[in-house]
C-alpha cells in the first residue's frame, strides 16, 4: 500500500532536517518516509540559496533546515528595522524602543532581504505569499524542494 503524508511545516513539523539529522522526521521514519511531502510557508527558492546553504554550513557545520533562510531575512529585517529608528537619535532606550517600533510598522518601507524584498501591512502580513513543497529524495535521504506557490496572485 502506497501511503503518502503531507503536512505543513509550521513550527515543528517534518522537514525538520534529512535523514542523517538525529531526530528528525526523515531520521525516524527511515525507508517509511517515501512518498511523503511537506510544506514550509515561506520561499523555498531563492537567488543565491547554495551560496546560503554553504555559508550555514560553514558555520553551523550543518546544511540548513526548514526556515533557516525565513530566520535569516527575519534578522535582516529587525537589523533594518533597528538601523532606521537609530537614525532617529533616540534620547534613550525607551526612546529607541518607540522608534522601533514605529519603523517595523511603517508599511511604506520595503525591506530587501535574502528571501526577495517585501514589506508589510498594516496587520503585520508579509506581502510574500508564498508556499514551498517538497517530496522525500529516497537517494539523498533528504527533502527536495519541488516548487512554491505564490497565493497573493491567485
Amino acid at each position: 500500500m502506497t501511503h503518502r503524508v503531507i503536512a505543513p511545516d509550521l513550527a515543528g513539523g517534518i522537514n525538520d532536517g534529512s535523514g542523517a539529522t538525529k531526530d528528525s522526521f526523515l531520521n525516524l521514519a527511515g525507508d517509511k518516509a517515501a512518498n511523503s511531502f511537506s510544506t514550509l510557508a515561506g520561499i523555498g527558492d531563492f537567488p543565491n540559496k547554495a551560496k546560503f546553504a554553504a555559508d550555514y554550513k560553514t558555520e553551523y557545520g550543518q546544511d540548513p533546515t526548514g526556515y533557516a533562510a525565513q530566520g535569516f531575512a527575519c534578522a535582516q529585517v529587525f537589523l533594518d528595522a533597528l538601523g532606521r529608528a537609530a537614525a532617529t537619535n533616540p534620547a534613550d532606550n525607551t526612546a529607541l524602543r518607540a522608534a522601533l517600533v514605529t519603523a517595523l510598522a511603517d508599511t511604506s518601507h520595503k525591506y530587501s532581504t535574502i528571501q526577495g524584498d517585501f514589506n508589510f501591512d498594516a496587520n503585520g502580513d508579509t506581502s510574500q505569499k508564498i508556499v514551498s513543497i517538497y517530496s522525500y529524495d529516497g537517494t539523498a535521504k533528504d527533502w527536495k524542494f519541488e516548487t512554491q506557490v505564490d497565493y497573493a496572485t491567485k
